[in-house]
């Protein structure tokens, strides 16, 4: 964030400037690890300080929060995440006691409201997550390389560099709950169930490596580094189709006045169950602590349960049905689980799960008058 030469606020990353140094108190309650955003909560937190306090210094109007979400995920991209803008969105953008259908290019973000009796639960695995040590930067090359592999084969030349899946599903007029289901066939069909090394993407893409520069398509990732690699991209670009048709019922059964809500919290739950199943099988981004956090949550009685945050460890997070299972029993069957099967101790059990709500996202609180400052959400959605 810096200021151009007419004082007003410009949304851009900038590192390595000399300035004025702050003193900055940092404290938090979320979990290190557990991907349930913590870092994005300190880097949203980091840009809400920053974007202020250059108002308050120079002037002009503050930035509205859909633009700071975009300057916060590209910050974390910085460190070396090639992460999207979800977890900077939802924690800026979020509202008390209801759920947030996001999507991006442009940003956009619409109120999704829960069935009445609607809990959700967070259940730790016990396996701490890491970014850095997961296969996170492999899979968002495999989307890349496969949105590419399957846009030769859907859409007239020339071929420009596709971005992402969702980028391909506009670029095919297939982004409905319809038309991804029809590209979830297409997969099948222009992609190969083998994986991939790079040279059989550079083959399938036309590129030529021989001069041994990197195409722009691997991002931070080296030549030599890509080249090690294998790459499933059938089984990538099928969970991303199926994900997106399986986020935009969530949001139509939510909406759908018409089924009683014990069948519209069973059908989230199935949902849910199903959106587990296809991260383990083909983003394969599960792990077998979150697996069998899933398990219990299930036989605990969650209409149904998965993994929360990028993977590879952490959190899961799972529906309840509250007249039917209530949250303090459930949490019980967690804990008891935890000190006989994972050797925790029943004080650290009583900690790793918990009840969780929508809840307002990051704000800036005037301690002298201990009021929130007014900052805009930005254009309509």
């Amino acid at each position: 964030l810096h200021r151009r030469g007419g004082g007003e606020l410009e949304a851009d990353v900038a590192y390595g400037r000399e300035g004025e140094e702050w003193a900055v108190m940092v404290d938090g309650s979320v979990p290190a690890g557990s991907g349930l955003s913590s870092s994005s909560a300190l880097v949203c937190a980091t840009v809400l300080l920053v974007a202020h306090r250059l108002v308050a210094m120079a002037g002009g109007a503050m930035l509205d929060l859909s633009t700071l979400a975009g300057v916060a995920a590209r910050c974390e991209r910085y460190v070396g995440a090639e992460s999207g803008g979800m977890d900077q969105a939802i924690s800026l953008l979020g509202e008390r006691g209801v759920a947030k259908l996001i999507g991006f290019n442009p940003l956009t973000v619409s109120d999704v409201t829960l069935p009445p009796g609607a809990v959700f639960v967070l259940a730790n695995s016990t396996k701490s997550h890491s970014v850095a040590e997961s296969q996170y930067n492999v899979r968002v090359l495999e989307c890349r390389f496969a949105a590419n592999v399957l846009a030769r084969a859907l859409l007239p030349a020339p071929h420009a560099d596709v971005p992402t899946l969702r980028a391909l599903a506009r670029a095919t007029g297939m982004d409905s709950a319809a038309g991804l289901r029809t590209l979830l066939g297409l997969v099948d069909a222009h992609l190969r169930e083998e994986p991939y090394t790079l040279d059989d993407v550079a083959a399938a893409l036309q590129w030529d490596l021989a001069d041994g520069v990197a195409p722009a398509l691997l991002g931070s990732c080296s030549l030599a580094s890509a080249r090690t690699l294998r790459y499933d991209l059938r089984r990538r670009a099928r969970h991303v189709f199926s994900e997106s048709e399986r986020v935009l019922r969530f949001a139509t059964v939510c909406r759908d006045a018409s089924l009683p809500d014990p069948a519209r919290l069973a059908a989230l739950g199935e949902l849910m169950g199903a959106s587990h199943r296809s991260c383990r099988d083909d983003f394969e981004c599960s792990c077998p602590e979150l697996d069998a956090v899933v398990r219990v949550c299930s036989a605990a009685g969650a209409l149904g349960a998965r993994l929360t945050g990028a993977g590879w460890g952490g959190w899961a997070v799972a529906l309840l049905d509250a007249g039917k299972t209530p949250p303090a029993g459930f949490l019980t069957d967690l804990h008891n689980y935890y000190i006989s099967e994972c050797g925790v101790s029943p004080t650290d059990a009583a900690t790793l799960a918990c009840v969780t709500r929508p809840s307002q996202g990051g704000r800036i609180i005037a301690l002298d008058s201990n009021t929130p400052v007014v900052v805009p959400r930005g254009p309509p959605s």
